[in-house]
């Protein structure tokens, strides 16, 4: 009786391996159809910020927040990084699909911008005082306590074709694009535990966002997801975990 029962077990699983979940070993989000994250025009006042977006946890795309500003001319110029920031220390990750098992390296940025077109390498890097002189908070952050509660300031810069893998941020982000187009994958809060129990003590999941295996995650399958696409000049609000 048992050897019948594990030869039961075995077709059972043979059939089911035969028709794999809807995107199965495809890209994160393949799985269904996601909902957009809005974009608005206007930006919102630092209460209405705050109420509508912030107490919320509602993620929008605040869209062309920076087309006013010298920032899409200044800092998507190689050259004038180069020029006012090329001795700056920054962080570069050997890596442009990240792996948290791996650590980065130190260099400064003129040497990056000499290596990057050519290399499989991603600057992460917090900006330095002399980076934050140039950037100016939005007028939605400028009053209410915002800016006694923000932490960090980071720059992400690469040739293209960078992902990270699929993690929680324990804060707030406005992130904010100068050059080429950057996608979002998100999944709320409530389904974290759903798509499996790693992020427990790592505060990541060990999945593949290229070819994301079903049948190790198979809480992912029902798990709705928000996709926001942010172009230059657009800064999007990503709301914690």
């Amino acid at each position: 009786m048992a050897r019948l029962w594990l030869l039961l077990c075995g077709v059972l699983w043979i059939c089911r391996g035969s028709e794999p979940p809807p995107g199965h070993m495809l890209p994160l989000g393949s799985h269904m159809e996601p909902q957009l994250v809005p974009r608005i025009t206007t930006v919102p006042k630092p209460r209405e910020f705050h109420d509508k977006y912030v107490e919320s946890s509602t993620p929008v795309i605040l869209e062309g927040i920076l087309n006013s500003t010298r920032l899409l001319k200044t800092w998507g110029d190689d050259q004038y990084l180069r020029e006012r920031f090329g001795g700056e220390e920054v962080n570069v990750e050997h890596k442009k699909k990240e792996n948290r098992s791996e650590t980065g390296f130190l260099t400064n940025m003129a040497d990056y911008l000499d290596r990057y077109e050519g290399e499989d390498i991603y600057m992460v890097s917090p900006l330095t005082p002399a980076m934050q002189r140039e950037w100016l908070l939005p007028q939605l952050l400028l009053c209410g306590g915002f800016t006694q509660n923000l932490i960090f300031s980071y720059a992400w810069f690469s040739n293209g074709g960078t992902k990270s893998v699929l993690h929680t941020d324990a804060f707030d982000n406005l992130h904010c694009l100068v050059s080429g187009v950057k996608e979002f994958v998100m999944i709320e809060p409530s389904y974290i535990d759903i798509v499996g129990p790693e992020h427990k003590t790592q505060g990541f999941y060990n999945i593949d966002v290229d070819k994301v295996d079903l049948l190790s995650h198979p809480g992912l399958v029902s798990v709705p997801w928000h996709r926001a696409v942010v172009w230059p000049g657009d800064c999007l609000f990503l709301p914690h975990l």
